[in-house]
Order: structure tokens, then C-alpha cells, then sequence
């Protein structure tokens, strides 16, 4: 070989390594990120806040899950940041809602899923500021071998859920009626010598639709493991997985054959902590660390960092904000977020945003 080709070899060897380098994390997808700012102008008064998980926003309306006082939800003005009401009765009569809820919009309607019952409601948005209102049941799940932590509404009014299915799958495809039409996507651990149980605890996850088109993402929470997939003529259609990294997990024994997991906090990492959606793209709300550091101290489930997607599951770009925060919500040009002040105290912060 002469010295022209043994370089020219050397420089293919070099270009194969480069694009055979394995990735460990999904920030290593993107470039340099971009730096943003909150509004310093934004308020909302702390006092109608007490301990938030998760934040939506649509046009006027902006929303907070924070069960207590025997209400699940605050409504704020998303232009203001002006308090408005709270709604979604907690119990157990004609529309109350048990504790562990989560919202998502279908168009101009309210849906709640009530996830220890897996029953779906749906609230009219125009009429929630009315004490007396009370949300439609939609759906009450009960699909054998199905056990789902997150379910949203399809274009044709069937249903797309997430979680675990046949002791193996992570999506089902099913009407209002509980007749499957479709299943598909192993979890990651399908194969493993474990029971249902601590499958389904070990794939939770956040699901997101397109607002207009039947496609959705899934992430996995303490995972660096994101899906993106759609349904085509009633058939669930992967269209990229990035599985990157599981959970790092023990099986406990509850006895009398009942059992959970624990999570080696200092292997396994708190990951995706949020996902929103717009007609263009996935934020995803990201961190790398550990769920307890070297020292035993426990890390906040908290990040400054979102890595923007296509529905493709392609990197489009990385945004850093100048804080870290717990719950995202992407819509128009703003981006709203929770974080906590110097006190610890809940906030909602607004981000004026330009869409890639």
C-alpha cells in the first residue's frame, strides 16, 4: 500500500469511528445551546400555589395540577398570571377525581386522567370556572392485561395508552369500549424474569399527542429513553426509538405476593422530567444527574436544559434556561415553567420564546 492510500484508509477508519460513536446521553445529539431569559415582568401570586406537579397552557387559559384544599387543579390567566379559580373535586361521588391525575387538551376540551382508576373525564373549558360544574366520564379502562400511566384521545376519538400491556408491550391501541384494535413496542425489560407489577412501575412515563395529527411521544421516567410513534390505518407505527439508558433497579419483596422496586439511586439517572408539544416540535425537559449523588445526597428533580425534537425524533436544537425547573409548557411564544425561589417556595416563571 502506498502512502496515499494507507492516509486515505486512515481518514475512512476515522470517519467510520466518528459516526459509530456510541451516544451515552441525548444531549450529546446537539450542538451548542442556546441561552433564555424569563420574563422578569411575569407574576403569579405564591399563595396559590402549594405543591405543583405539572403546568399546561392554552391560549387564555393557563393550569396547574396541585391537589389540596379538595380541589386538584388552579387556573390561572396565562397573559396576567392572574388567579382565576380551582376545580376538579377530589373524591369519589358523581365527577370527582381521586388523587394522581393528569391533564392534557384535545382541541378546545379538558382531559383528565384518573390514574388509579384509569377512568378518563373530560372538562368544557368555557364552563370550569362554574363551582357547581362537573366533568363528563368518558372512559372507564379495563382492559385485562393492561395496566396504563398515561392515555390520550386519537384523532377518531379512540384511545392510545402507555404503560404496559401483555406483560411486554408499551402501547395499546383500544376504543372507549375497551375493544383493543392495535398493540405494539416492547418495554425494555419485556424479556426479563420479573413480575407485571415492577414492569409497570419501571415503565412510567409521560405521553404527549401532535395538537392535530395522530402522532405522539412517550418518554420513560429515570430513563434517558424517549419513543416517537403514530398511528396509521389503526396500526401503532414506531417511528424512532432512542433508547439510550434504563433504570438501575431491585425488586422488594412486599410479601404476601406483592412486590415494588427501588431504584439504585446512585446508578440510575432522573432523566426526562417533562415533555411539551407544539405542531412543530418536542420539549423535552432533560437532566443527566443522578437520582442521589456520591455524597447520599438526594438530587432535585429539577433542570435548566430542553432538547427540542421534530415529530420524526430528530435533534433540532438545546435551549438552556437561567434556572433550573420542575415542569415545562410550550405554546404560542412563551414558555411557562415551575421552579422554586432562594426560599423554596413554588413559582410559575414565563420565558418569551421564539420557536426554532
Amino acid at each position: 500500500m502506498n502512502k496515499k492510500s494507507f492516509l486515505c484508509a486512515i481518514s475512512i477508519f476515522f470517519l467510520m469511528s466518528c459516526n459509530n460513536k456510541q451516544v451515552n446521553t441525548p444531549v450529546e445529539y446537539f450542538d451548542i445551546a442556546k441561552q433564555i431569559f424569563q420574563n422578569e415582568s411575569f407574576h403569579v401570586d405564591g399563595d396559590y400555589l402549594a405543591t405543583p406537579y405539572l403546568i399546561m397552557n392554552q391560549d387564555r387559559f393557563l393550569i396547574v395540577n396541585d391537589p389540596h384544599d379538595l380541589q386538584h387543579f388552579t387556573l390561572f390567566d396565562s397573559g396576567t398570571g392572574n388567579y382565576i379559580c380551582r376545580f376538579g373535586s377530589i373524591g369519589m361521588g358523581p365527577g370527582e377525581l381521586l388523587l394522581g391525575n393528569v391533564l392534557e387538551f384535545n382541541k378546545d376540551k379538558l382531559i383528565s386522567y384518573d390514574i388509579p382508576r384509569q377512568w378518563l373525564f373530560q372538562y368544557e373549558l368555557d364552563s370550569i370556572t362554574n363551582s357547581k360544574y362537573r366533568p363528563e366520564l368518558l372512559a372507564k379502562i379495563d382492559i385485562s392485561d393492561a395496566i396504563l400511566s398515561r392515555i390520550v384521545i386519537t384523532n377518531d376519538s379512540n384511545l392510545l395508552g402507555a404503560g404496559l400491556y401483555k406483560s411486554e408491550y408499551q402501547y395499546v391501541y383500544m376504543t372507549g369500549n375497551n375493544d383493543v384494535i392495535d398493540y405494539n413496542v416492547e418495554v425494555f425489560n419485556s424479556k426479563d424474569p420479573i413480575g407485571v407489577s415492577e414492569k409497570y412501575l419501571s415503565n412510567q412515563g409521560i405521553l404527549k399527542k401532535h395538537p392535530s395529527n395522530d402522532k405522539f411521544v412517550y418518554s420513560v421516567f429515570k430513563t434517558s429513553n424517549i419513543d416517537f410513534l403514530e398511528i396509521i390505518d389503526n396500526k401503532i407505527n414506531l417511528i424512532k426509538s432512542l433508547r439510550l439508558k434504563n433504570p438501575e433497579f431491585v425488586v422488594d419483596d412486599l410479601g404476601d405476593d406483592a412486590h415494588s422496586i427501588s431504584y439504585k439511586e446512585t446508578e440510575t439517572i432522573l432523566g426526562y422530567l417533562d415533555i411539551a408539544t407544539t405542531g412543530q416540535f418536542v420539549y423535552a425537559l432533560y437532566t443527566d444527574a443522578k437520582i442521589m449523588n456520591r455524597k447520599g445526597e438526594y438530587n432535585p428533580a429539577s433542570s435548566n436544559q430542553i432538547l427540542v425534537f421534530d415529530w420524526s425524533g430528530n435533534p433540532v436544537s438545546r435551549y438552556v434556561l437561567d434556572e433550573d425547573v420542575y415542569y415545562i409548557s410550550v405554546d404560542n411564544d412563551k414558555l411557562y415553567a415551575i421552579g422554586t425561589d432562594d426560599e423554596g417556595s413554588f413559582k410559575i416563571l414565563e420565558y418569551p420564546f421564539k420557536k426554532d
